[in-house]
């Protein structure tokens, strides 16, 4: 049993072979296979505010919002839980960044229903102590691609000066991180948490105690997508939903195209861009799981089964990334509101430090996006292959994988790209799919539906709140 499923910005959701299913809770863009093939493979460091301001309402929201942020993640990133307080209070799931593997996405969920209940003052200077002690010790344990700390505070720090913002500043170029802030209420230092993502090349999100904290926080990895090459082929293992198996899916993130007269978002992208000046615009995630081809038993029982696992393990970890630049973040931070706009802040160091740019010279992929030397399927290219034939099948499976995502991703952008068209073909003639959506109904009725996979019609899910404000595409 597999799939053939696409998941839009809008929030809407499609799927082959479909199945008679009214969902009042699934939204594809907070699964992990959305998140991988947005943003590839990432650091993650979650920071909670336990402050005795956050009883009540607030600290479900950010119990809630931390385990959101947890359910995005995959085997290919690393991520870490801190929780803060007064100065002793403050601590961690754990002394390093820890690989998000099934096991320790549980444990990590388990350890913040643990640990955030809500007393004491607001120590911003040992929260931030924490995160980078973190990082400092998982030099070993890394993804190896973009870092993100993602800080939530609802109150006025209870000591900081200026001088903080500079050792802020240092550590977060130092360990490559880019900070994003939330302040949640109207008691949160909106002054404080926004410098600190302006000067970190970060965004600052001002969330109401009546927003959704928890998809505005796990809305991330936009950030993040822009900062990888397009047109990286994910492979995520997951859970299904429905049948709670364990399925294997690639999956490409899908963006407008900037040359309309383009075959694809695809087709300029010859040689890699190290800096983005103008940030692309993703449209949303297509996956195909490997058992629509195949049984996972008949392939682990194939003669190639280790080489295609060596290349999906390969094309999990490619990171050919990109600098933002300053501009570029700006256009980030005017997507989220007027509110994020750093126009007069200044400018983070994180973009030109040297760390930094010897971090990602280290990482430096080829163009697409596998590591220098990676035989994903050339039937007799250079270097060679001990295993013979097993090579050739495992980059056979890898090239069909490949074409096929690429044609459901070109497929999706058809959708989207069409609805400003306005044009709209009868569905009613199909009946081999399933579609949903977690944000207005209004899009998923004007999404035309003459591409790729049929649509039988949009079930709206009214009753998902939605944090952030979505546009079309």
């Amino acid at each position: 049993m597999g799939y053939e499923y696409y998941g839009s910005q809008l929030g809407t959701y499609m799927q082959w072979p479909g199945i008679d299913w009214c969902p009042t809770t699934y939204d594809p863009r907070f699964r992990p296979w959305f998140a991988a093939g947005a943003a590839g493979p990432k650091d993650v460091v979650i920071v909670i505010d336990t402050s005795g301001s956050m009883r009540g309402n607030r600290i479900s929201m950010a119990e809630e919002a931390a385990k959101r942020v947890v359910d995005t993640l995959t085997e290919a990133d690393y991520a870490a839980v801190v929780t803060f307080s007064f100065d002793y209070s403050t601590k961690s799931n754990s002394l390093t960044l820890q690989q998000m593997t099934t096991a320790a996405k549980a444990d990590a969920k388990a350890w913040i229903s643990s640990n955030t209940a809500a007393s004491g003052g607001t120590d911003y200077v040992a929260a931030f102590a924490k995160v980078w002690q973190i990082l400092g010790a998982s030099s070993a344990s890394t993804s190896f691609c973009n870092r993100v700390v993602l800080f939530l505070s609802d109150g006025v720090p209870t000591t900081w000066d200026p001088g903080h913002y500079t050792s802020v500043q240092a550590a977060a170029t130092l360990h490559n991180a880019h900070v994003l802030t939330y302040g949640l209420g109207s008691g949160a230092d909106a002054t404080v948490l926004k410098r600190l993502a302006c000067e970190n090349a970060g965004v600052y999100y001002s969330v109401s105690d009546t927003d959704n904290l928890a998809d505005v926080m796990a809305a991330y990895y936009k950030i993040l997508s822009p900062m990888i090459e397009p047109c990286q082929v994910r492979f995520i293992e997951y859970e299904d939903w429905f049948t709670k198996k364990r399925l294997l899916g690639a999956c490409v993130a899908a963006y407008s195209k900037a040359d309309p007269s383009a075959p694809s978002t695809c087709s300029a992208t010859n040689a890699p861009i190290t800096v983005v000046t103008d940030v692309p615009h993703l449209i949303g995630v297509a996956c195909l799981d490997m058992s629509l081809m195949a049984s996972n038993e008949s392939l682990r029982a194939n003669a190639g089964w280790a080489d295609f696992q060596a290349a999906i393990n390969s094309a999990r970890q490619a990171c050919p990334r990109r600098t933002l630049s300053a501009s570029a973040l700006e256009q980030l931070r005017t997507a989220v509101g007027p509110d994020a706009v750093c126009a007069s802040a200044s400018a983070s160091a994180l973009s030109t430090s040297s760390s930094y740019m010897s971090r990602t010279s280290l990482l430096e992929m080829c163009a697409s996006g596998y590591p220098h030397g990676t035989d994903v399927g050339s039937s007799g290219g250079s270097g060679g292959s001990s295993s013979g034939g097993g090579s050739s099948a495992a980059g056979l499976i890898l090239g069909v994988v490949v074409g096929a995502v690429a044609m459901v991703a070109l497929g999706c952008c058809m959708y989207t790209q069409g609805k400003a068209q306005g044009q709209r073909s009868a569905a009613a003639n199909s009946s081999s799919s399933a579609m949903s959506t977690a944000s207005h109904s209004a899009h998923a009725t004007q999404m035309p539906v003459s591409h790729a996979v049929p649509v039988v019609s949009g079930v709206p899910v009214n009753d998902v709140p939605m944090g952030l404000r979505v546009e079309s595409a």
